[in-house]
């Protein structure tokens, strides 16, 4: 708690993380990993940081940053609650299962800046987040959802930038303020 200008979880690098029955709270960042590490995260909660609570990113040709999130929450982040983003090069991938992202600017932001920003977010409740529940960004981002509820945020689904967003029929999206914004793709489940 309270690296106010830093992250209370840092690493970077190609390696194996764990991060289980956590509280990341009053940092600027809850957790970043960066630029090639595995992560498994569990139980663990992401509140009250000045930016983001988790972020995943990667920079570099032939880097990739894995993510894989369960149980979990990240709430009342002045901005992003999951954030997974790359620079101009480099592959994140990202997966949130299970999990709460509530009273963020961004309750789930994925960006590509170059590289590519690949993330599925599954069973997980998104709700009142200023900005918008989940938020694709950036011609090389791809975000599918599925078995979601997506509720009281200024917009459910937004897509801009060329990303694509992909939503299966099984989403709830109802009583945000706008329910989609952008090129929303509907799948099917196989």
């Amino acid at each position: 708690t309270n690296f106010s200008s830093d992250s209370g979880v840092y690493v970077a690098g190609t390696t194996q993380v764990r991060l289980l029955d956590s509280l990341l709270q009053g940092n600027y960042s809850g957790a970043h990993f960066a630029s090639g590490p595995s992560v498994l995260v569990s139980n663990s909660r992401f509140v009250g940081n000045a930016a983001n609570g988790l972020v995943a990113s990667a920079s570099g040709a032939g880097v990739t940053t894995k993510v894989e999130v369960s149980r979990s929450e990240a709430s009342g982040n002045s901005s992003v609650g999951y954030y997974a983003g790359d620079a101009s090069s480099g592959r994140v991938e990202f997966s949130l299962k299970d999990s709460v992202a509530s009273e963020n600017t961004y309750g789930v932001y994925v960006d590509s800046l170059g590289g590519v920003s690949v993330a599925s977010v599954t069973g997980s409740l998104t709700s009142g987040n200023g900005g918008a529940g989940l938020l694709a960004s950036g011609s090389g981002a791809k975000l599918v959802a599925s078995g979601n509820t997506i509720t009281r945020n200024g917009v459910g689904l937004y897509q801009i930038s060329s990303a694509v967003l992909e939503s299966a029929g099984d989403n709830v999206v109802r009583y945000n303020s706008i329910t989609t914004t952008g090129t929303i793709t509907a799948i099917s489940k196989m």
